[in-house]
């Protein structure tokens, strides 16, 4: 069963918090607990990623949106923004070189999800693959998010005109999931 570390869920408590009579008529019942603000998050806790799929979809509809947006997009990369600004993970970002930023954030993956594995394939100069092997999300919100986040991997580290799209989904019936990345030289 895949899972997903407590940071990434303390992010999502914090959207949810922040309105908590909207998060009640969003959220499933079984997770309200979630919005008591005694109630605490632990960051090294795993947690089930279809509860954290749940999680996703209720804060998902109280995060404002440009028109045209991918919600959950916009909300990997504003979690690549906390995350790679502080301290922790600042070392993952190499300003102007795309492959090691994402072999770094490769690195990283398996400290906040599991079972599977991470790796990056360049594709020339130009371009790389990011593929996760044995990894098996029945719903599609954590590789959306993943495309936001590895998007704003990519403009932290100050690479110019980078792109990101997902390529095949497990939650979409492929073998695994994978990222296109592609920036300008």
């Amino acid at each position: 069963m895949a899972e997903i570390r407590g940071t990434v869920v303390i992010d999502l408590v914090k959207i949810l918090r922040s309105q908590p009579e909207r998060a009640r008529q969003v959220l499933p019942a079984h997770h309200h607990e979630l919005l008591e603000p005694g109630k605490r998050v632990s960051q090294v806790r795993w947690m089930p990623l279809n509860d954290c799929a749940e999680l996703m979809r209720a804060a998902a509809q109280l995060v404002p949106t440009p028109t045209g947006e991918d919600v959950l997009e916009a909300m990997g990369g504003t979690a690549a923004n906390i995350h790679l600004r502080g301290e922790v993970f600042s070392g993952v970002l190499k300003q102007g070189d795309p492959l090691a930023t994402l072999e770094r954030g490769a690195m990283i993956w398996s400290e906040h999800q599991r079972p599977g594995r991470m790796h990056v394939e360049s594709q020339g100069p130009t371009s790389a693959r990011l593929v996760l092997e044995g990894w098996d999300p029945e719903q599609d919100e954590f590789c959306r998010s993943m495309t936001g986040f590895l998007r704003g991997l990519l403009t932290l580290a100050e690479v110019r005109g980078a792109e990101v799209r997902m390529a095949h989904c497990h939650a979409h019936g492929d073998n695994q999931c994978s990222w296109e990345d592609k920036w300008a030289d």
